[in-house]
């Protein structure tokens, strides 16, 4: 976004050791760091944000957006996607190397990915298009829950809301049309 110099943010592991420390960011700017972390280890991961108004606001569209998400290093393997009106500040606590009890969703559709599947807070829906499409959560009866429009080959969802589930990412572009399903866990 466009106040960069608002932000920090510190990854941490069990230990207490810091892996990744940034402060003083510039205004739209891509920033990638790579960690190498230990399966089993418990890491934090803290964000900063001295206005108070997170990385976009809807009170304050002039300040832009921005995106927080932590990969694997194989560059399609989101496992948390954060959402970014948030405040002065946001934590998370994880590990590595753990299973969840479900299993992870195959896609069926190699068109679109949906990462993490399942998920229980956020989900990116990674759709390569050069026009506009428009992106719907659908429940299993079909009610379109959710709709955003987006010529970006990425869009999240703030999926907390929603109760456990299997639901479905229905998206549209140009005369197209293409589902994929994912799974929302507590």
């Amino acid at each position: 976004n466009v106040n960069g110099w608002e932000t920090s943010y510190t990854l941490v592991d069990g230990s207490g050791n810091t892996l990744i420390s940034r402060n003083g960011l510039s205004a739209n700017t891509y920033y990638r760091d790579t960690v190498s972390v230990d399966d089993g280890m418990c890491y934090t991961f803290h964000i900063n944000d001295s206005g108070e108004d997170g990385l976009s606001f809807w009170a304050n569209p002039g300040q832009g957006s921005g995106i927080i998400r932590l990969r694997k290093a194989d560059a399609l393997s989101t496992f948390k996607v954060f959402g970014t009106d948030f405040g002065a500040e946001l934590t998370y606590q994880f590990t590595v190397g753990w299973t969840l009890d479900a299993p992870t969703i195959p896609s069926n559709n190699p068109e679109i990915h949906i990462l993490p599947n399942p998920s229980s807070d956020f989900i990116s829906v990674m759709f390569e298009t050069n026009e506009k499409a428009t992106y719907s959560v659908i429940d299993l009866s079909g009610k379109i829950l959710m709709t955003k429009s987006s010529d970006e080959p990425e869009t999240i969802f703030d999926i907390h809301e929603l109760a456990s589930g299997l639901y479905f990412i229905k998206v549209k572009s140009g005369n197209k049309e293409y589902t994929e399903k994912f799974l929302k866990v507590d």
